[in-house]
């Protein structure tokens, strides 16, 4: 059997900089992360087919396959819920009436400028900011790679579901100025913002060793995700399901992302374990 020491050193040793971070999940701290034994059983089978780049590139293709299948079959259910007085959408105007019922000019241009935040511009440059920070701190690639796929994924599953069920948004008699064009379902800002900071509190929890700084900050992200949402509803400019639908995908989503993750590592790390002669590479 081969020691944990001589494959952790392997795998520090390696060219590539993903590959190196896999180290971090064969120590103790590591293999005390939730579901690290059950991956740790799938990485040794999938690692005899193989490589840790094919393995997430496969789970990840697979899970957005099979989430934009769900997308589309989300059409149908829509359909079914479309009457006003059925279904789930039935909240959907008693809500935004309640939220009208709180508006106040005040507050209307302060949920705009916070809701601004959301859009493609503004998440872009937050996300790009704080990928950065983590990049540059720890000295890490892995935040780069999965936030780019969070990120594709998370438009993909916007850009599907506006075009594949083409909802329209609350009348603007409903909404607060500036009114926006598009479709409604799933709100793009709701979804975005849940994916994107959803994987940043994932990065958080497995780079920074303070507990408080990890429940501060992952705090943070879940309260700025659910304000997002929530400011949607408030400004008129979606309807509750669209924001409720939009958290279940993104985070179905950042479920499907961080299980490849983990794959990839578990992956690097069997392949190292069963490589005694190997320089610490693991081809993907």
């Amino acid at each position: 059997m081969i020691d944990k020491h001589t494959s952790t050193d392997r795998l520090h040793s390696s060219d590539d900089p993903l590959i190196r971070e896999a180290a971090d999940f064969v120590q103790p701290h590591g293999r005390r992360l939730p579901g690290w034994k059950l991956l740790g059983w799938i990485g040794q089978r999938l690692s005899r087919w193989f490589g840790p780049y094919t393995a997430l590139i496969l789970f990840t293709s697979i899970g957005l396959g099979i989430m934009l299948g769900c997308v589309a079959i989300a059409e149908e259910i829509y359909e079914s819920l479309d009457n006003p007085r059925d279904g789930i959408t039935a909240l959907d105007r008693p809500i935004l009436h309640w939220m009208q019922e709180l508006r106040t000019p005040a507050l209307n241009r302060a949920v705009t400028v916070f809701t601004n935040l959301g859009d493609i511009v503004g998440m872009t440059v937050i996300a790009l900011i704080i990928t950065g920070i983590l990049t540059i701190v720890y000295r890490r690639r892995t935040p780069l790679l999965l936030m780019l796929i969070t990120a594709l994924g998370s438009v993909a599953f916007t850009v599907l579901g506006k075009n594949l069920i083409g909802r329209p948004r609350p009348a603007h008699a409903d909404a607060v100025p500036p009114y926006e064009g598009g479709f409604s379902f799933p709100s793009g800002h709701s979804l975005n913002s849940l994916a994107l900071y959803g994987m940043i509190a994932y990065l958080v929890l497995i780079l920074i060793r303070q507990w408080w700084l990890k429940i501060l900050i992952v705090l943070g992200c879940l309260t700025f995700a659910a304000c997002m949402g929530l400011s949607r509803i408030y400004l008129g400019q979606h309807w509750t399901t669209d924001v409720l639908t939009a958290w279940l995908v993104a985070i179905a989503w950042i479920i499907v992302v961080i299980t490849g993750h983990r794959i990839f590592l578990a992956v690097a790390a069997a392949r190292s374990r069963r490589q005694p002669g190997a320089d610490g590479h693991a081809a993907g």
